[in-house]
Protein backbone atom coordinates (compact mmCIF):
# COMPACT_ATOMS: atom_id res chain seq x y z
CA UNK A 1 0.00 0.00 0.00
CA UNK A 2 1.42 3.36 -0.74
CA UNK A 3 0.98 6.61 0.64
CA UNK A 4 1.09 10.07 -1.31
CA UNK A 5 -0.47 13.00 -0.73
CA UNK A 6 -2.58 11.79 2.29
CA UNK A 7 -4.14 9.20 -0.63
CA UNK A 8 -3.43 5.05 -0.46
CA UNK A 9 -3.18 2.98 -3.48
CA UNK A 10 -2.26 -0.53 -3.70
CA UNK A 11 0.89 -1.10 -5.96
CA UNK A 12 1.73 -4.65 -7.61
CA UNK A 13 5.45 -4.89 -8.32
CA UNK A 14 6.24 -7.56 -11.08
CA UNK A 15 8.68 -8.75 -13.34
CA UNK A 16 8.09 -10.05 -16.93
CA UNK A 17 10.43 -10.71 -19.79
CA UNK A 18 12.88 -10.02 -17.29
CA UNK A 19 11.94 -6.21 -16.60
CA UNK A 20 10.42 -5.14 -13.85
CA UNK A 21 7.45 -2.77 -13.53
CA UNK A 22 5.11 -1.57 -10.68
CA UNK A 23 1.27 -0.75 -11.44
CA UNK A 24 -1.29 0.80 -9.41
CA UNK A 25 -4.41 -1.91 -8.72
CA UNK A 26 -6.30 0.99 -7.16
CA UNK A 27 -6.73 4.27 -8.62
CA UNK A 28 -7.79 6.33 -5.69
CA UNK A 29 -7.07 10.67 -6.21
CA UNK A 30 -8.74 12.44 -3.16
CA UNK A 31 -7.46 12.16 0.13
CA UNK A 32 -10.49 11.66 2.20
CA UNK A 33 -9.59 10.22 5.33
CA UNK A 34 -9.59 6.27 4.36
CA UNK A 35 -7.20 3.61 4.59
CA UNK A 36 -6.60 0.48 2.72
CA UNK A 37 -5.80 -2.58 5.01
CA UNK A 38 -4.83 -6.14 2.97
CA UNK A 39 -6.22 -9.58 3.24
CA UNK A 40 -4.69 -11.36 0.58
CA UNK A 41 -5.44 -13.12 -2.77
CA UNK A 42 -7.89 -14.89 -4.05
CA UNK A 43 -7.27 -18.55 -4.40
CA UNK A 44 -6.24 -18.26 -7.98
CA UNK A 45 -4.78 -14.93 -7.33
CA UNK A 46 -6.78 -12.88 -10.00
CA UNK A 47 -7.56 -10.50 -7.33
CA UNK A 48 -6.59 -8.68 -3.49
CA UNK A 49 -9.19 -8.21 -1.10
CA UNK A 50 -8.77 -5.51 1.07
CA UNK A 51 -10.78 -3.02 3.41
CA UNK A 52 -11.10 0.38 2.51
CA UNK A 53 -12.99 2.91 5.32
CA UNK A 54 -12.31 5.62 8.06
CA UNK A 55 -9.60 4.05 10.58
CA UNK A 56 -11.18 6.38 13.24
CA UNK A 57 -14.56 7.61 11.94
CA UNK A 58 -12.87 10.21 10.30
CA UNK A 59 -15.13 12.26 8.47
CA UNK A 60 -12.82 15.09 6.57
CA UNK A 61 -15.47 16.01 4.17
CA UNK A 62 -18.27 16.07 6.81
CA UNK A 63 -20.82 13.97 4.81
CA UNK A 64 -23.87 13.56 6.09
CA UNK A 65 -23.68 9.89 6.27
CA UNK A 66 -20.00 9.45 7.07
CA UNK A 67 -18.00 6.46 5.55
CA UNK A 68 -18.02 3.11 6.53
CA UNK A 69 -15.43 0.13 6.08
CA UNK A 70 -16.31 -1.24 2.65
CA UNK A 71 -14.75 -4.59 1.45
CA UNK A 72 -13.52 -4.75 -2.31
CA UNK A 73 -11.43 -6.62 -4.56
CA UNK A 74 -8.85 -5.16 -6.79
CA UNK A 75 -8.70 -7.17 -10.08
CA UNK A 76 -4.72 -8.23 -10.66
CA UNK A 77 -3.73 -8.23 -14.14
CA UNK A 78 -1.54 -10.57 -16.08
CA UNK A 79 2.18 -9.49 -16.87
CA UNK A 80 1.64 -9.73 -20.59
CA UNK A 81 -1.80 -7.51 -20.05
CA UNK A 82 0.07 -4.76 -17.67
CA UNK A 83 0.33 -2.07 -20.65
CA UNK A 84 -2.21 0.08 -21.26
CA UNK A 85 -3.85 -1.49 -18.18
CA UNK A 86 -6.88 0.44 -16.06
CA UNK A 87 -7.40 -0.74 -12.40
CA UNK A 88 -10.88 -2.29 -11.99
CA UNK A 89 -12.38 -2.56 -8.21
CA UNK A 90 -15.59 -4.29 -7.34
CA UNK A 91 -17.37 -3.70 -4.13
CA UNK A 92 -17.56 -7.24 -2.23
CA UNK A 93 -19.42 -6.55 0.98
CA UNK A 94 -20.19 -4.19 3.76
CA UNK A 95 -18.54 -6.54 6.22
CA UNK A 96 -15.10 -6.99 7.94
CA UNK A 97 -13.29 -9.45 6.89
CA UNK A 98 -11.34 -10.99 9.98
CA UNK A 99 -9.71 -13.93 7.86
CA UNK A 100 -8.78 -14.80 4.81
CA UNK A 101 -6.61 -18.10 5.42
CA UNK A 102 -7.30 -20.93 3.01
CA UNK A 103 -9.49 -19.12 0.30
CA UNK A 104 -12.05 -18.48 2.98
CA UNK A 105 -13.35 -14.99 3.90
CA UNK A 106 -14.68 -14.93 7.05
CA UNK A 107 -16.84 -11.84 8.97
CA UNK A 108 -18.18 -11.68 12.03
CA UNK A 109 -21.26 -9.87 13.09
CA UNK A 110 -23.75 -10.40 15.92
CA UNK A 111 -27.27 -11.03 16.48
CA UNK A 112 -29.70 -10.01 19.33
CA UNK A 113 -31.05 -13.01 20.89
CA UNK A 114 -34.21 -13.00 23.24
CA UNK A 115 -34.18 -14.61 26.61
CA UNK A 116 -37.00 -17.41 25.69
CA UNK A 117 -34.54 -18.26 22.99
CA UNK A 118 -32.08 -18.79 25.47
CA UNK A 119 -33.22 -21.06 27.40
CA UNK A 120 -33.07 -17.97 29.89
CA UNK A 121 -36.50 -16.88 32.20
CA UNK A 122 -35.46 -13.38 32.32
CA UNK A 123 -36.81 -10.67 30.60
CA UNK A 124 -33.63 -9.42 28.60
CA UNK A 125 -32.12 -10.47 25.63
CA UNK A 126 -28.72 -10.59 24.37
CA UNK A 127 -25.83 -9.68 21.74
CA UNK A 128 -24.58 -12.89 20.40
CA UNK A 129 -21.47 -13.52 18.31
CA UNK A 130 -21.53 -15.63 15.11
CA UNK A 131 -18.52 -15.93 12.64
CA UNK A 132 -19.80 -16.13 8.88
CA UNK A 133 -17.91 -17.29 5.61
CA UNK A 134 -18.51 -15.51 2.34
CA UNK A 135 -18.02 -17.03 -1.19
CA UNK A 136 -15.82 -15.25 -3.21
CA UNK A 137 -16.71 -16.23 -5.86
CA UNK A 138 -20.18 -15.74 -5.52
CA UNK A 139 -20.38 -13.53 -2.46
CA UNK A 140 -22.74 -16.21 -0.75
CA UNK A 141 -22.80 -16.06 2.62
CA UNK A 142 -23.67 -18.64 5.40
CA UNK A 143 -22.79 -18.70 9.25
CA UNK A 144 -20.44 -21.16 10.73
CA UNK A 145 -21.25 -21.13 14.65
CA UNK A 146 -22.76 -18.41 16.94
CA UNK A 147 -21.40 -18.29 20.84
CA UNK A 148 -23.73 -16.81 23.45
CA UNK A 149 -21.74 -14.07 25.08
CA UNK A 150 -18.51 -11.76 24.32
CA UNK A 151 -17.04 -11.14 20.99
CA UNK A 152 -14.57 -13.59 19.14
CA UNK A 153 -11.55 -12.64 17.75
CA UNK A 154 -8.11 -14.33 17.95
CA UNK A 155 -8.59 -16.50 14.73
CA UNK A 156 -5.48 -19.58 14.10
CA UNK A 157 -6.61 -22.08 11.53
CA UNK A 158 -4.42 -25.80 12.17
CA UNK A 159 -1.95 -26.31 8.87
CA UNK A 160 -4.27 -28.38 6.77
CA UNK A 161 -7.18 -25.82 7.05
CA UNK A 162 -9.54 -28.11 8.87
CA UNK A 163 -9.84 -26.91 12.07
CA UNK A 164 -10.04 -22.95 13.18
CA UNK A 165 -9.13 -21.95 16.79
CA UNK A 166 -10.50 -19.22 18.37
CA UNK A 167 -11.03 -16.64 21.54
CA UNK A 168 -14.18 -15.97 22.94
CA UNK A 169 -13.69 -13.20 25.25
CA UNK A 170 -16.73 -12.60 27.97
CA UNK A 171 -15.75 -9.27 29.49
CA UNK A 172 -14.24 -10.85 33.16
CA UNK A 173 -12.90 -14.24 31.09
CA UNK A 174 -12.97 -16.09 28.32
CA UNK A 175 -13.03 -19.19 26.10
CA UNK A 176 -11.01 -21.18 23.08
CA UNK A 177 -13.36 -22.68 20.91
CA UNK A 178 -12.45 -25.59 17.97
CA UNK A 179 -14.43 -25.46 15.63
CA UNK A 180 -14.22 -28.52 12.55
CA UNK A 181 -14.94 -26.84 9.26
CA UNK A 182 -15.43 -30.25 7.62
CA UNK A 183 -17.94 -31.47 10.53
CA UNK A 184 -19.47 -27.72 11.58
CA UNK A 185 -18.55 -29.65 14.98
CA UNK A 186 -17.97 -26.77 17.95
CA UNK A 187 -16.05 -28.08 20.84
CA UNK A 188 -15.04 -25.82 23.99
CA UNK A 189 -11.40 -26.30 25.23
CA UNK A 190 -11.88 -27.12 29.36
CA UNK A 191 -11.09 -24.04 31.25
CA UNK A 192 -8.23 -23.98 33.09
CA UNK A 193 -5.03 -21.86 34.83
CA UNK A 194 -2.71 -24.42 32.56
Amino acid sequence: VELVDGVQNIMLSTEYDGFATTIALTSYTVDDGETISLHGFSSNASKIYYHRGPSDDANPAHLATPPSQVFLAALVPRPAATSGWVPAVAVIANRTIVDSAHGRLLFTQSSEQTAAASGNLRSTGYSSPELWEMDEATGEERMLFRSKHGRIAGISWSPDGRILAFDNHRGDHGFIGLYDYETSALQWVAPSYD
